[in-house]
């Protein structure tokens, strides 16, 4: 399985608190994870709205993956499902 992040943001998106919140923490998973990371779904409350709220969001424990490109001026990446050790 893997994940990539669309590269047709409006500029204006990568400045927003959340994907700066998220890059910080894809980073922090380079750095001291190997690029490894859990997955957490989030379920906005309305798509259509700007910005969305969350529903519900939880953890999918058995879903790991890897970062494996992660481009730090924009904040968009792409990752790799693994296996758990």
């Amino acid at each position: 399985m893997t994940y990539q992040e669309a590269t047709d943001r409006p500029p204006e998106w990568t400045n927003k608190p959340g994907n700066r919140e998220r890059l910080e923490n894809l980073r922090w998973a380079m750095d001291h994870c190997g690029g490894l990371f859990r997955v957490v779904m989030v379920k906005a409350k309305n798509t259509e709205a700007d910005p969305r709220e969350i529903a519900e969001c939880f953890p999918r424990d058995a879903l790991v993956m890897k970062v494996t490109d992660l481009n730090e001026a924009t904040g968009t990446f792409r990752a790799v499902a693994v296996e758990r050790a």
